[in-house]
């Protein structure tokens, strides 16, 4: 069997393409020789050993103006599901910790988030001889140490977790799925560092809560905002898309689509096809949740019983509510609240002495299946011997699958 010419023409290329890659970061005599090169360009050296890391327009610049420090020591971002966050924070993080030896803590609204960032940082290490050889080991699952020390660590939003380290740079991915009083706790960790950053980055899934008054704040806090959406990433396509006669009678309200791109028709390095966003907005659950996960925009507070400024000033501490545990026999019921915006509320009460109703549990979902929600409920009719539950009538899909 003979081989193909050209396939042994592109191997060949190939083949010293990667020596010359190689032999680049070798330099007898001056182990930082390779770092020194790439001290200024670190988009430039994630391209070329890193190559599937893709860098849109938008991504540059605020990659740019982080790294250059324009952007300030505290910023904030928010942008679309899938848009490219945690591969910005991993892009950012690995740069920090090579180039410039910083320490780093990963933290994420879950550790399998913090997981994600942490997967690209690692990902970056592998591909480059040169940082491989900085680490003090091979990367493990969730740290790495270089060999003079400074780290890079993957951590949940935990009390327990937030409290040991103390890097130079936060990078808090998903921030709207911890708890508040935990991005409290984490924020300060950053504070004993001669060269602090926090990067606070989510899709706002939710009204209200630490990030969202971090977002609304944040010239009087010092923070530095960014946003992108899902244009920002997308491919280039052809702007005659918008006019195809089929897709338009498919897609009554294809016009309003077209009027969030805004003219853009995509960027040579985005990975986002312009075919699945057009088949999202056919089948969003409304334009406020395509705003939210696609558009990186806030939810809004038109569908909401109450203000959202009158639900905050009824929150209480946590630590100084009573709790009550079930009596057996006690009269208890049930109640859920579809939500709006994918946010839903699941409580369970019980008559307590002297006719007092109290709350016995509470659950809060966001972009939660109602198939999990209702098997919660499931689980507390039993737990609770549940009688009734009383259920919000505009889910009615939902709650013909819960009398099931």
């Amino acid at each position: 069997m003979t081989h193909s010419p050209i396939l042994s023409q592109k191997q060949k290329a190939h083949d010293l393409l990667t020596k010359i890659k190689e032999a680049v970061q070798e330099h007898p005599g001056k182990p930082n020789h390779f770092r020194d090169i790439y001290q200024k360009k670190p988009i430039t050296l994630i391209k070329t050993f890193y190559p599937r890391i893709l860098w849109p327009k938008k991504f540059r610049r605020i990659f740019a103006q982080i790294w250059l420090g324009k952007a300030g020591k505290k910023v904030i971002i928010t942008g679309p599901r899938g848009g490219g966050k945690s591969v910005l924070m991993g892009a950012l993080g690995f740069s920090f910790w090579y180039l410039r030896k910083y320490s780093v803590v990963d933290m994420g609204g879950s550790l399998a988030q913090a997981k994600i960032v942490y997967g690209y940082f690692s990902n970056i290490v592998y591909s480059i001889k040169a940082a491989l050889k900085f680490c003090k080991k091979d990367p493990l699952m969730e740290h790495t140490e270089s060999k003079e020390d400074n780290y890079f660590k993957a951590l949940p939003a935990s009390p327990k977790a937030v409290r040991g380290p103390h890097p130079d740079i936060l990078l808090a991915d998903e921030v709207c799925e911890a708890k508040d009083e935990i991005v409290g706790d984490a924020l300060p960790m950053v504070t004993s560092s001669e060269n602090p950053l926090t990067i606070l980055t989510s899709t706002f899934h939710k009204i209200f809560g630490a990030f969202q008054e971090i977002w609304d704040q944040a010239d009087e806090l010092g923070y530095t905002r960014f946003s992108w959406d899902i244009f920002d990433v997308v491919k280039s396509f052809d702007p005659n898309i918008w006019n195809d006669p089929k897709l338009n009678r498919l897609i009554p309200d294809l016009d309003k689509l077209k009027k969030l791109a805004g003219g853009r028709i995509g960027d040579p390095e985005g990975w986002v096809r312009i075919e699945n966003v057009i088949d999202a907005w056919q089948g969003k659950r409304s334009i406020d949740w395509f705003l939210v996960e696609f558009m990186g925009t806030r939810p809004s507070a038109s569908g909401l019983v109450n203000d959202p400024i009158d639900v905050e000033a009824a929150v209480f501490d946590v630590l100084e509510k009573e709790v009550y545990s079930y009596i057996k026999g006690a009269e208890t019921i049930g109640g859920i609240d579809w939500g709006f915006s994918s946010m839903t509320a699941n409580v369970v009460f019980m008559k307590h002495l002297d006719d007092v109703k109290v709350q016995l549990k509470n659950r809060n979902y966001t972009q939660v299946a109602s198939e999990i929600i209702i098997e919660d409920a499931c689980e507390d009719v039993k737990k609770y011997c549940i009688k009734r539950y009383y259920c919000d009538s505009a889910g009615k899909f939902e709650n013909e699958a819960f009398k099931r």
